[in-house]
């Protein structure tokens, strides 16, 4: 009986003690990133620069020039510009609504749009590497990450935006 009592009492000691301690923190030297395909190509946005990630949002078409411009889009209180990630980057316009919009965590506040999402990734520090390269994604991504044996440009929310701003599109 003096066994079980001590075998118990160490189990609520350990119980206790694992919620006394500070819980682990991210793991130095990975990457939350955000999987997407724009025209059949793999890309990623780091999940540190997105605020929200939406599903069938609704969006209120503007007249517009640029046709990468889809519109409104109403994101928990927030009315943000909402633009067709693939357009922006040279792919044909969506065709009808998007189904995923990705919120900037950076002001000023956007939408960027997009058809497939591919899942979350958290990449090793080693798997990521300066982007230097040509194509679509020149000037728009900051990382190139090579995981699961496909190479995704690490796109960034502010480069678009600059895009955006100057009418490369």
């Amino acid at each position: 009986m003096n066994e079980a009592l001590s075998t118990a009492q160490r189990l609520r000691e350990d119980f206790d003690r694992s919620y006394a301690e500070a819980p682990p923190g991210r793991v130095q030297g990975e990457d939350s990133l955000l999987a997407l395909s724009l025209g059949g190509e793999p890309y990623a946005l780091r999940v540190q620069d997105i605020a929200r990630l939406a599903a069938g949002t609704a969006l209120t078409p503007l007249p517009s020039a640029p046709p990468a411009f889809l519109g409104l889009a109403g994101l928990r209180g927030e009315l943000l510009p909402a633009w067709d990630l693939g357009a922006v980057l040279g792919y044909a316009p969506l065709r009808g609504k998007p189904r995923w919009l990705a919120s900037s965590a950076s002001t000023p506040r956007w939408a960027a749009a997009f058809e497939r999402f591919d899942g979350y990734l958290k990449a090793p520090r080693e798997d990521l590497s300066p982007f230097v390269g040509e194509g679509r994604a020149q000037g728009l991504a900051v990382q190139l990450c090579c995981t699961g044996g496909l190479l995704r440009p690490v796109l960034s929310f502010d480069k678009l935006l600059q895009a955006i701003r100057k009418g490369e599109m």
